[in-house]
């Protein structure tokens, strides 16, 4: 599993990374680009993703 760091992208050669559920509460921005087996590459496209604290019940 990958270690998210800003800044620091993550080269990876299978389609899937896994988000490790251990990531602190707060907002979080990816971004991802692909390339093809002749160099390619796509345009960026992001996602937000926001984790709220745990709440105890």
């Amino acid at each position: 599993m990958p270690t998210f760091e800003p800044q620091k992208p993550i080269v990876t050669a299978t389609p899937i990374v896994v988000v490790d559920a251990g990531l602190a509460p707060g907002r979080y921005r990816f971004q991802l680009v692909v390339e093809d087996d002749t160099g390619n590459q796509s345009q960026p496209t992001e996602q937000i993703v926001v984790i709220n604290p745990s709440r105890i019940r």
